[in-house]
């Protein structure tokens, strides 16, 4: 619905809902290919089955199918509620490029009841590594997983996507029916002091006896 290909902008006090008529070739809620954007106070929903995509895309390559010409740094999602989609918040690289996603910021949030959360991707082998994302202060929650960190083991999926600048922490990852964690990327994903629905922790699946009985995390986590 909404194409961010400019710097500077604000989406403020929005309530999105995606539907089968919404009028649009634009099947995300907010896309955005800019930096120093915010979105804040602010729902977005998918109520259809028609197509499946995702609620924010974060992304170096804007609407039109163009490579940004520089970073996408600065991006921030404060208290924006996201429901309904394949990917509820979804970082993407494109391009075989220098340029990156840096500085990104998630807090106070809701992202809920969506196949995967919030999901990272590198869909180009050359493409440059991710940059910095914090997701802080957020409940995820009820997805079917909670974060994904997407690699070559994951269909359609040309290369491993960068976890080693990317922090999960202080959440709530709850409820999320396959897995809170899945880093199919390289490096070690940072998700330490998060709830995972149990006092002794999240269930380690990559490490078994080891941690409690909340949501599962996987090794590289």
């Amino acid at each position: 619905v909404f194409a961010v290909d400019a710097d500077g902008v604000t989406l403020d006090g929005l309530a999105i809902e995606r539907t089968d008529e919404s009028g649009t070739d634009i099947d995300q809620g907010v896309r955005i290919a800019a930096s120093d954007v915010t979105v804040s106070d602010t729902e977005i929903r998918l109520t259809t089955d028609a197509f499946e995509d995702q609620g924010v895309t974060i992304t170096d390559e804007t609407s039109d199918g163009t490579a940004v010409s520089e970073d996408v740094s600065g991006v921030t999602l404060d208290d924006v509620e996201v429901t309904g989609f394949a990917v509820g918040v979804g970082v993407a690289t494109q391009n075989d490029d220098e340029n990156t996603i840096d500085d990104l910021t998630v807090t106070d949030s809701d992202i809920e009841d969506n196949d995967v959360g919030v999901g990272f991707t590198q869909f180009v082998p050359d493409a440059a590594e991710l940059g910095a994302a914090t997701v802080t202060a957020t409940d995820i929650e009820n997805n079917d997983v909670g974060v994904y960190v997407f690699g070559e083991e994951d269909d359609g999926i040309p290369a491993d996507a960068d976890a080693s600048d990317i922090e999960i922490t202080e959440n709530n990852i709850v409820g999320n029916s396959d897995d809170g964690v899945i880093n199919n990327g390289e490096s070690t994903l940072d998700a330490t002091e998060n709830w995972w629905g149990d006092e002794d922790g999240p269930d380690m699946a990559g490490l078994p006896g080891e941690g409690g009985a909340g949501d599962a995390v996987s090794d590289r986590a």
